[in-house]
């Protein structure tokens, strides 16, 4: 654990913050502060082994603000304040502290210290390394995990001595280069000699080669999309959709032509229509260059068929093709149907 800073520079605040957890540090470290430079203590008349004192409670502007009566048992280190500080918080108050910079007392006394503040509350068995990590009862283990926690134990008493450390570390590194002139070599793996104690057992050679694979996963993450495969070899999902039938939308009225269509509407109906017409004088050329019979110029070829600039394969475009939107005239039905009637 990290040491906090310290506000007073009292030895005194040094004892409370290698004693204290750091929550409880904080708390104790503010008192100890406002002993220090918001309290003025005033001796009262008392015996030899107790001395009473009032102690008076500042603003920082000095101003007074109450006062509280504190007692001294010098010998015994016991003390008593009218505020009931420790009492009610579990650590001493401030007036106290006041008092003990008087009488220059350095360490707080063991009987007003509670063992659930305490950094060490916990036995330091529970903090082993053998009741963090497993409950391993083999030899090894149990001897490794000993050598862990007196290298612990070491490292905590000395934290605060880097000299001591220093030598720790130069002594740990003695015994580590003794144990490798010793052992030059790695002992064998767990692995291998797992692998060993197997093939005895089961009295098969361990170099087989292997010749079973686990299978390849299938492609079955989320719900599924047009582009995906059932698996390996598998079938598009958009062939199976085709083989339960085709579903053909609802035409919709383009405003432009005044037509119900299934390929665009007014905003792409000229784009649609010059598509049209560069498709069919592609087609005339190049029936021009077979030697066969160009055809007409018309909205839709010879055959029929209709020009789809949209490559993509939606499964709601399918049957489009099926459908010479030229053939139907708007002017036959009203514009407020709900459902235009199929195509022929």
């Amino acid at each position: 654990m990290s040491t906090p800073r310290l506000s007073t520079g009292l030895r005194i605040e040094a004892h409370a913050s290698e004693t204290y957890t750091w929550s409880m540090f904080l708390e104790v470290r503010k008192e100890i502060y406002m002993g220090m430079f918001h309290c003025m203590p005033i001796e009262r008349p008392g015996t030899t082994d107790v001395k009473n004192y009032t102690v008076r409670h500042c603003k920082s502007n000095m101003s007074y603000v109450n006062e509280f009566e504190v007692s001294l048992n010098v010998p015994e280190q016991t003390v008593s304040c009218t505020c009931l500080g420790f009492t009610r918080i579990g650590y001493l108050c401030r007036h106290v502290f006041c008092i003990f910079r008087y009488h220059q007392i350095e360490r707080i006394p063991s009987h007003y210290i509670i063992s659930r503040w305490k950094r060490d509350a916990l036995p330091s068995a529970v903090h082993s390394v053998s009741n963090i990590y497993s409950s391993n009862n083999s030899e090894f283990a149990v001897i490794h995990n000993e050598i862990m926690d007196l290298v612990t134990q070491c490292t905590n008493r000395l934290r605060r001595n880097p000299d001591q450390l220093r030598s720790l570390s130069s002594e740990i590194k003695r015994i580590r280069n003794h144990v490798f002139e010793s052992f030059p070599c790695e002992p064998q793996p767990r692995s291998v000699q797992k692998t060993a104690n197997i093939s005895d057992i089961l009295n098969i050679p361990s170099n087989l080669s292997t010749s079973v694979h686990p299978p390849q996963g299938i492609r079955n993450k989320g719900c599924g999309t047009k582009k995906q495969r059932i698996g390996p070899g598998g079938q598009n999902i958009k062939d199976k959709r085709k083989k339960a039938g085709k579903r053909q939308k609802a035409a919709r009225l383009c405003n432009k032509c005044n037509k119900y269509v299934f390929d665009h509407d007014s905003r792409n109906c000229e784009k649609i229509k010059a598509a049209k017409l560069a498709a069919q004088a592609a087609k005339r050329a190049a029936a021009i260059a077979a030697g066969l019979p160009a055809s007409s110029s018309s909205d839709s070829d010879s055959d029929g068929t209709r020009v789809d600039l949209d490559d993509t394969d939606d499964d709601t475009n399918d049957g489009i093709d099926d459908y010479d939107s030229s053939d139907y005239d708007a002017s036959e039905h009203p514009v407020s149907m709900q459902n235009p009637p199929p195509p022929p």
